[in-house]
């Protein structure tokens, strides 16, 4: 299976750090919740699961988020994934975010995750790890990923 991530284009560090270990000891070890959203994106978790991931993931960083849009977004997803909101809502919301985002927004956001401090990074990082562990079901994970190396 670990091949299987290697052929859906995991990023070399990623790799790295999987090296040979079985996938759900990986799932249970992992220390980086963008990787365990990227698995679950590029396999096919159900939409709605993945988004409420990557919801509460957000939220973790929210109090950093200075465009109402970009909120509003948050609440839109949220809804999206609990079935009471259509995905036409959602994708209306994420583009109203993206348009009202500019340059100068852009490069202020870069530079305050530079300003970060690594420690703050890294205690994100395994937060949005538990999160995934907790909304993403391991065992639909580790059935996709095997449909995927047939």
């Amino acid at each position: 299976m670990n091949e299987t991530i290697k052929k859906l284009g995991a990023c070399e560090e990623g790799l790295d750090w999987l090296g040979d270990k079985p996938l759900d000891a990986a799932w249970a070890e992992c220390h980086r919740g963008d990787w365990m959203l990227w698995v679950a994106d590029k396999v096919g978790v159900d939409i709605k699961t993945l988004t409420l991931a990557k919801v509460r993931c957000a939220r973790l960083v929210q109090h950093l988020m200075k465009n109402q849009r970009s909120l509003d977004v948050l609440v839109i997803a949220e809804a999206f994934a609990g079935g009471k909101a259509t995905a036409a809502q959602l994708e209306a919301a994420y583009a109203a975010a993206a348009a009202a985002a500019d340059a100068a927004a852009a490069d202020a956001a870069y530079a305050a995750a530079d300003a970060a401090s690594y420690a703050a990074r890294n205690k994100t990082q395994h937060q949005c790890a538990e999160i995934c562990r907790d909304t993403i079901p391991l065992h639909d994970v580790l059935r996709l990923i095997k449909e995927q190396g047939e």
